[in-house]
């Protein structure tokens, strides 16, 4: 499997195209490990992502006066 297919079963998967849980197993079959990886550092990185602009959103409205 390239990485262009895994990145785009991830991305179905994130969209729910294969379910959760046992369903998506069997829908993924042998590619569940590899593809399950990439769509769990993807939603950490978008968790990340979204915890630093929030903090950069904070400062800016401290910096700006909009927090007390």
């Amino acid at each position: 499997m390239s990485r262009w297919e895994l990145l785009e079963l991830a991305k179905q998967t994130i969209e729910g195209k294969f379910g959760n849980g046992e369903k998506r197993r069997a829908l993924l079959g042998g590619r569940y490990k590899a593809v399950q990886s990439v769509v769990d550092c993807i939603l950490k990185l978008e968790d990340e992502e979204s915890y630093r602009a929030e903090k950069m959103r904070d400062k800016v409205r401290l910096y700006i006066g909009e927090v007390k």
